[in-house]
């Protein structure tokens, strides 16, 4: 594993910025301009992590709208009706990018607050109304970007209300796999001895 001087000698503007501050006899040794450029390249590094890892979940969220759409063109197609594939994604896929944009502080909650002997119980209330507020922030968004949804004919009340009630089952199984899921990621590796 190369160390961070090594490093640093992969980015030209790093190791010039870090040669001239000790050319200039502002500190000897290890300049600040050494620390400077391991420093960026470590937030160079991180960034590129953080991007993977938001296109893997996006990628993750449009496959699943795929499955889901496709799924909903079938059933239309079965009971007689006429399906548009892309008529039925559109509004699945916004919905769930919307869940996908949730899903990193879906995942930061996870690692906060995880399941042990010790802590279930305060980790349980803390991801249950993690559930019911990133439920309702999902339909509020899905209000704004006008994301169809069921209303039955005649109905009066408030248009939120009626999203979060409708959502409530299925925004639990776009919540709760996320956090199960993680459990296994930590509990194996360490089990394994890695």
């Amino acid at each position: 594993m190369p160390t961070w001087k090594q490093k640093i000698q992969v980015g030209r503007p790093c190791t010039a910025f870090a040669k001239g501050v000790q050319r200039l006899g502002l500190l000897a040794g290890e300049s600040v301009g050494d620390a400077f450029c391991a420093s960026r390249n470590y937030d160079e590094i991180w960034m590129k992590k953080q991007a993977v890892r938001l296109g893997a979940i996006f990628v993750g969220w449009t496959l699943l709208a795929m499955f889901w759409a496709a799924n909903r063109s079938l059933y239309r197609v079965t009971i007689g009706q006429p399906a548009s594939f892309v008529e039925t994604f559109r509004p699945i896929l916004l919905d769930f990018w919307l869940w996908a944009l949730l899903t990193p502080a879906i995942f930061y909650l996870a690692r906060k607050f995880q399941f042990t002997r010790h802590n279930w119980a305060r980790s349980s209330a803390v991801h249950f109304c993690a559930y019911i507020a990133l439920s309702r922030l999902h339909e509020v968004l899905g209000l704004l970007l006008r994301i169809p949804a069921f209303i039955p004919a005649g109905f009066h009340g408030s248009l939120l209300k009626l999203r979060v009630v409708q959502s409530l089952n299925g925004d639990f199984w776009m919540y709760w796999p996320i956090v199960v899921h993680l459990e296994p990621c930590r509990v194996l590796p360490a089990l394994s001895g890695a």
